[in-house]
């Protein structure tokens, strides 16, 4: 709790300092000045009401997120409630100083407006960290079970989510195969254990992904008992497969099910396949079913529907019966933006910062929905438990028409191997 505190005076203090620095900045360089008068005291501009311009409306915002986080449940969807209404606040403010000054200029103007902007953000910022709360889906929950040697299969093992959850199962006595892009181990103890085989592919090819599920097989012919599928990636920019398949739809979505199809699996085998899920919302524009390459796009939209496409298949596969969780773990401290450029992915940390939580509390989630039968047999799950997803999902003739789709691109690479 005390870094929550700790985090929102950071955030609250940086903005009140940021704005004092903008208007001394602004007076030496003439924007402010004996001219500029505050059309209430008829006075000029100090220093005094704009700090207390800054802490005001931060208090005023405080009372209200807590109100807003009364009243609307999860945290995630009161977030965007309140993203929504800072902005609207915002840009209604940006008339204030005209209305609130005389003799002001064009730059007096603007960094006033900047200072609002400054404020908008810092309180925003503070407000996600005092108000984050604290997930203990998996955490709550301890396993009763042990994996007494059966096999577990884990994609994108060398890192992030994949990584923790291979070591989690490992740690319970499951044998596990973890298939990953680099030859990472995700612990020097599980580099010579006798129940931990690495296989290294790249999932964005058809090609590699199935012959992975074939060296599954051949290293443990039993049935898979566990399936975890948390390989892909972020990319933003424009990129084909050799499948001719943007590479995030590839790696997110069809080299996890060409794999798939290459395992031995019976009607014991339990799936979670990591998505972009978080509850049952849909927007519009994703509520398009997939049935060529042309639906999936390119770069973030390629991104989005490879998770889309994992919620569908998710669906599907406990239609047929077996015990599948699709799971949306939300922001997570993992390498999954290692293709954005740099400076962008520290802003993106810094904004998601709030709403992050380590890989490892996610694979706890994950292990819960894989061996915690007090749960349903299938279902939606996210950091704040289970949910029903939207009816787009839960459409046959969609979850068919994506599996016709990629069941004939899989089978179309595999004649031409």
């Amino acid at each position: 709790m005390w870094s929550r505190i700790r985090s929102y005076i950071v955030w609250i203090a940086s903005g009140v300092a940021l704005n004092g620095l903008l208007f001394v900045l602004g007076t030496a360089i003439g924007a402010f000045g004996p001219s500029v008068l505050a059309k209430t005291t008829q006075q000029p501009l100090s220093i005094a009401p704009v700090i207390a311009a800054s802490i005001f409306p931060a208090v005023i915002a405080t009372a209200i997120r807590l109100v807003v986080g009364r009243l609307v449940r999860p945290w995630s969807r009161a977030q965007k409630y309140w993203r929504n209404i800072t902005v609207l606040l915002l840009l209604l403010s940006f008339g204030s100083p005209v209305q609130g000054l005389s003799g002001h200029n064009t730059l007096s103007v603007v960094i006033l407006c900047a200072m609002h902007v400054v404020s908008a953000v810092t309180i925003f910022m503070g407000l996600s960290w005092i108000t984050r709360p604290r997930w203990t889906f998996g955490s709550d929950w301890s396993p009763k079970v042990t994996g007494n040697g059966e096999l577990a299969v884990v994609t994108g093992a060398t890192s992030g989510i994949g990584k923790a959850v291979a070591l989690q199962l490992h740690d319970l006595g499951f044998n596990v195969v973890g298939v990953g892009r680099s030859a990472t181990f995700p612990s020097a103890e599980m580099e010579t254990s006798p129940r931990y085989r690495l296989i290294t592919a790249d999932l964005s090819s058809v090609k590699n992904a199935v012959q992975a599920g074939q060296s599954v097989v051949e290293f443990d012919n039993r049935p898979v008992h566990l399936v975890v599928h948390c390989a892909g990636t972020l990319k933003a920019t424009t990129k084909q497969t050799e499948d001719g398949i943007d590479e995030n739809f590839a790696t997110s979505f069809l080299g996890r099910l060409a794999l798939t199809t290459a395992l031995k699996t019976d009607e014991q085998t339990r799936f979670v396949i990591v998505g972009a899920a978080e509850s049952g919302r849909l927007s519009k524009g994703m509520q398009k079913p997939i049935n060529s390459t042309e639906d999936i796009g390119t770069g973030l939209q390629a991104h989005g529907k490879a998770q889309l496409a994992n919620d569908l298949w998710t669906a599907r596969i406990k239609r047929l019966g077996f015990r599948a969780f699709g799971y949306g773990p939300g922001s997570v401290t993992s390498n999954i933006r290692r293709e954005v450029p740099k400076l962008i992915e520290r802003a993106m940390g810094v904004f998601f910062a709030p709403a992050t939580r380590q890989a490892s509390d996610a694979a706890r989630d994950i292990v819960r929905l894989l061996l915690d039968d007090s749960l349903p047999k299938s279902g939606f799950a996210s950091r704040d438990g289970l949910f029903d997803h939207h009816p787009f999902i839960e459409n046959v003739q969609n979850q068919d028409a994506l599996f016709g789709f990629a069941q004939t691109a899989i089978e179309k690479q595999g004649e031409s191997r």
